[in-house]
């Protein structure tokens, strides 16, 4: 496999060229970029010892976490003066690895939560659960809102008019009736009942996400509020915390929408950075 060809400067190019070859970045296993583009994390959520695996070593790694937060906002840094042609762009690679660096200390925190009474991770808890209803709060972090939530996104923006056209209809409900998916003609979903369990575990993480939720660099900042209100509704007023609203730091705007080459490009990334073969 091959890093992706489609980048607009030879700086930025190298810099990913590099960046799978750094001891430094693959150390620190960043659960931010694996979670979101590795084909093979998703094919390991199949097997319930490999993913179990997969996240303690995301959670252990041989540098501390304050040193790696420090690696990946210097990698973060380093990014962006060396690809600012693609981040001007939109270029798919570059603004999810971006926002991966960015989300690297919300997103290992995030996954590394122990159910505190079976000591198993919460993120595997939540992929082997049927329905497995909970998932869909580990996506907050990369800019997308629940299922039948709006997030805070401009109405520019072409990734969030992207994702308001493939949103489907959802109901969130505390009961414990089943996922309810049906689909349309030609494979397309056309509903989806998403029943949050109201666990522990998904009220920690929340818990994570409000400390970072008025940072408006975050894409956090634009899908916590609208969770919030769900998991109020379905939970309880006091499960997740109101925060006010995003702090006027530096935006980050949506991703555009991804190419086929940008994320055959991550995945590569990962795959060495990682070393986990995926």
């Amino acid at each position: 496999m091959t890093l992706s060809t489609d980048f607009l400067s030879a700086t930025c190019q190298a810099f990913f060229a590099n960046l799978t070859q750094s001891l430094s970045f693959r150390q620190c296993r960043p659960f931010s970029l694996l979670y979101p583009t590795s084909q093979g994390f998703l094919s390991a959520q199949t097997n319930l010892t490999l993913l179990t695996a997969i996240i303690y070593g995301t959670c252990n790694t041989t540098p501390s976490e304050d040193d790696c937060v420090g690696r990946m906002d210097a990698f973060g840094s380093e990014l962006q003066a060396q690809c600012q042609q693609e981040l001007n762009a939109g270029h798919a690679l570059t603004w999810d690895a971006l926002n991966g660096m960015k989300n690297y200390r919300m997103m290992r925190d995030g996954a590394c939560l122990q159910n505190a009474r079976t000591d198993s991770y919460c993120f595997v808890d939540a992929v082997v659960a049927t329905p497995p209803s909970d998932i869909y709060f580990y996506q907050l972090p990369l800019g997308t809102p629940l299922p039948g939530t709006s997030s805070n996104a401009s109405t520019g923006s072409p990734a969030s008019k992207r994702r308001r056209a493939v949103a489907v209809p959802v109901t969130l409900t505390a009961s414990s009736a089943p996922e309810d998916v049906e689909e349309m003609d030609g494979g397309e979903a056309k509903a989806v009942s998403v029943t949050p369990t109201c666990s522990a575990c998904t009220q920690s993480l929340m818990a994570i996400y409000a400390g970072y939720a008025t940072n408006s660099s975050l894409l956090i900042s634009q899908t916590y509020a609208g969770a919030q209100r769900a998991v109020q509704a379905a939970c309880g007023s006091g499960y997740a915390s109101v925060v006010s609203a995003a702090a006027s730091l530096r935006p980050t705007p949506f991703r555009h929408g991804a190419s086929g080459r940008a994320v055959i490009g991550m995945v590569f990334v990962l795959s060495v950075a990682l070393g986990l073969g995926l």
